[in-house]
């Protein structure tokens, strides 16, 4: 591909109507030229109608390899004068369709024609409100959609402006670790084993400390003699 999607549309405007412009003036400049005053016209014909439907191939075959250089060959063609294209299409289809057409197409001319001149203000009022029931759908509908993508940090933060009190967490108590089994110190094999073999130590009764005894409380109910 020798030409890109970004070149192509450069070139097609230099080469269809920067350089063909040219021409005409030079052609319209000397009375003589009649036979380059009617090719330049009649390549302005076959192009404009070319620019209204070029948009239709532009979208459905731009993915196609050489197509915009296919296209920039094709205006060359055109307005070449060992070519004449534009002359060849002109007396092959153009100027046979719009003959069979010419009656219809100057009558919706005129009947266009003549709204536009009596046009009233009550005319295009229903055009004028619908355009602004639109704008005001879009603006609402943005200013929505900006709402609601607003970062939720931003309305934190402004909480804890105007409310200080509510925005602050309560105090956490420190929690005091618990001890985990790795932490609880093992004795060692020796020990252990020492700690099985121990054997329990029986008390006597006779051993164990006697408790105090208390004294008796009085009887009220005895007299004393």
């Amino acid at each position: 591909m020798l030409v890109g999607s970004w070149t192509a549309p450069l070139l097609v405007n230099a080469l269809g109507f920067v350089w063909p412009a040219y021409r005409s003036f030079k052609a319209l400049k000397d009375p003589t030229q009649e036979a380059a005053q009617a090719m330049w016209l009649t390549y302005w014909i076959v192009f404009a109608l070319f620019s209204a439907v070029s948009f239709v191939p532009d979208t459905l075959l731009s993915w196609v390899p050489l197509y915009w250089d296919a296209k920039v060959l094709f205006v060359l063609w055109l307005q070449a004068p060992y070519t004449q294209g534009a002359t060849i299409l002109y007396k092959s289809r153009v100027q046979p369709l719009l003959a069979k057409h010419e009656g219809a197409i100057d009558e919706k001319v005129n009947r266009a024609k003549s709204r536009v001149l009596n046009l009233r203000f009550e005319d295009v009022q229903p055009i004028i409100a619908w355009f602004a029931a639109r704008a005001t759908e879009l603006s609402m509908s943005k200013a929505a959609d900006g709402f609601r993508k607003r970062d939720a940090a931003e309305y934190i933060e402004m909480a804890a402006q105007l409310f200080p009190k509510a925005a602050s967490p309560p105090p956490v108590e420190p929690v005091e670790p618990v001890e985990s089994a790795e932490d609880v110190t093992e004795l060692h094999p020796a020990e252990e084993e020492e700690a099985e073999t121990r054997p329990v130590q029986e008390t006597d009764a006779a051993d164990m400390p006697a408790e105090a005894e208390l004294p008796a409380a009085p009887d009220p109910l005895k007299k004393e003699n």
